[in-house]
């Protein structure tokens, strides 16, 4: 049985969660592919040499050799659906889901995701990083100089089957193709894995639950939008997502302890 908690609003959880993602939006795609500058390109070239360079030396960069893998099968359109489509609607679907079977543990959650995208929005801001399919350096977004190291990604968004590509119209005037450090994908799907393990009980929908990040771990690399160590980034953001909560919600309940104490010693006998 669940513990009682207050009645969750549904209006004004939504317009919360509407908000705060639409704020999102906006900072991480304050600078859109059409407008970024020659100086912003080049950091996130430089940020991307360094994201290699520590993968290589713990020997972990094989991100070509993944998407070399699934170039050509019918795996790669999967996907690219999977990569535009999952990140949001099976986010939503597990927020909804929480909300509606699980009342008492929705607020600490929900406050889980929203400060874990929060913090994204401080790696975007502070370490742009030019993702492997940019690393051509033929495309108008890439590293671009005739000197620079390029390494031959495919952008399966641009040159296969899927939902959009960043290279479309509103997309690329809007998009901040720089924002991979941490990755939100890895976070958010683990965020689904940890409130589906915890809350369901369903052995079936569990196991669903863990296989989600693997999947999206898979479309994120084989898409050649992110790093391997942005993956890790990503979930050492839902870590202190989760820190930062427990933490506030601890704080609160002892001082709400306190006082109450206080309360009580002030009673008349």
């Amino acid at each position: 049985m669940e513990p009682f908690a207050p009645r969750v609003s549904w209006r004004r959880e939504l317009l919360l969660i509407a908000s705060i993602y639409t704020a999102y939006t906006i900072v991480r795609n304050r600078f859109g592919s059409a407008r970024i500058s020659s100086g912003a390109r080049t950091a996130a070239y430089r940020n991307a040499m360094r994201v290699i360079d520590i993968e290589q030396a713990l020997r972990i960069f094989h991100e070509l050799a993944v998407q070399q893998w699934f170039l050509g099968t019918a795996a790669i359109s999967f996907f690219n659906v999977y990569y535009g489509a999952a990140h949001s609607l099976i986010t939503v679907g597990v927020l909804i889901w929480l909300l509606k079977t699980r009342p008492a543990r929705f607020r600490r959650f929900r406050s889980v995701l929203l400060v874990t995208t929060a913090l994204g929005l401080v790696g975007y801001s502070t370490f742009p990083l030019m993702p492997p399919r940019l690393l051509d350096a033929g495309g108008a977004y890439g590293s671009g100089a005739a000197t620079a190291v390029s390494y031959p990604f495919t952008d399966t968004l641009r040159t296969g089957v899927g939902l959009w590509s960043f290279d479309s119209g509103p997309v690329d005037e809007l998009s901040n193709q720089y924002a991979a450090m941490p990755s939100l994908h890895i976070a958010w799907a683990a965020w689904c894995a940890v409130v589906l393990f915890a809350c369901s009980r369903r052995r079936w929908v569990r196991w669903l639950a863990i296989l989600h990040p693997i999947v999206t771990l898979l479309a994120i690399v084989s898409t050649a939008n992110h790093y391997f160590l942005d993956a890790v980034a990503g979930l050492a953001t839902l870590a202190l997502g989760f820190l930062v909560v427990l933490g506030y919600d601890r704080f609160r309940e002892q001082r709400a302890s306190i006082n109450a104490t206080a309360a009580a010693g002030r009673v008349p006998c």
